[in-house]
């Protein structure tokens, strides 16, 4: 700056004019920059012809302080940051973790309920009258008479008569023996439950179908009449289907 009375140049903490002793608050604080010599008021930073800096040594070493509230810069993910402690890396940044999409749950299957059985009703042979045994005896009494239906699938022992006891009491013992066949008047041997089949012999002159189950009983069944083909034609005729 410059004594505005004599024009003495003086320094910026002057408080008096070095050459006229004028004090420095009559004084006008004038700067020239240093590269055109233009003369600047002296608070200006910069040269307002040539745009140079007043004082070319000055810097700004001031640092920055955030305001209250502003957000701070956050680093990159990657991107290095400063040491907290001598040779110390800083924390890198964690990433977030992608989260795992559960896949779409699958509808659960459901067990296919088991179809029934669906019986052959077209039967393989014709009906024909047999006598029921218990077992496989060579001489006694039947449980019952009735007609035998041969299928691909099974064979039906439908009873009509009572066991032969029944006759000897007369009317009422025929009459009792009708009456207990009416509580389950139709049987049914599924061949999937038949172990063996195979013919027998009753009284030394009846041939008998003989059916073995996989329950371990055993049941005959007896023609009519003596020395009947039947019982071999069943066994023959089912063979395939018991495969």
């Amino acid at each position: 700056m410059f004594c505005k009375n004599c024009g003495q140049r003086l320094s910026d903490e002057a408080r008096f004019c070095s050459n006229c002793g004028e004090p420095v608050s009559d004084v006008v604080k004038m700067r020239f920059c240093v590269v055109c010599g233009t003369q600047m008021e002296a608070a200006a930073r910069f040269c307002p012809v040539c745009g140079m800096r007043a004082d070319p040594e000055e810097t700004d070493t001031s640092v920055r302080q955030p305001v209250f509230g502003e957000p701070t810069r956050q680093p990159a993910f990657g991107e290095p940051t400063r040491q907290t402690a001598f040779g110390e890396p800083a924390r890198q940044p964690v990433p977030e973790e992608p989260v795992r999409q559960a896949a779409f749950a699958e509808p659960v299957r459901q067990p296919v309920a088991e179809e029934p059985v669906r019986q052959t009703q077209t039967p393989l042979m014709p009906a024909k009258m047999f006598s029921l045994y218990e077992g496989e005896p060579t001489i006694g009494i039947a449980k019952c008479t009735g007609t035998l239906t041969v299928y691909g699938d099974r064979l039906e022992f439908k009873k009509q008569l009572g066991n032969a006891v029944g006759g000897a009491f007369g009317l009422v013992g025929m009459a009792v023996s009708r009456s207990r066949i009416k509580e389950d008047p139709l049987l049914i041997f599924p061949l999937s439950q038949v172990l063996q089949l195979r013919t027998g012999k009753y009284g030394g002159v009846y041939n008998t179908l003989v059916l073995v189950m996989r329950d371990g009983t055993t049941v005959s069944l007896c023609p009519a009449v003596p020395g009947s083909s039947f019982p071999q034609e069943i066994v023959n005729r089912l063979h395939p289907y018991m495969q």
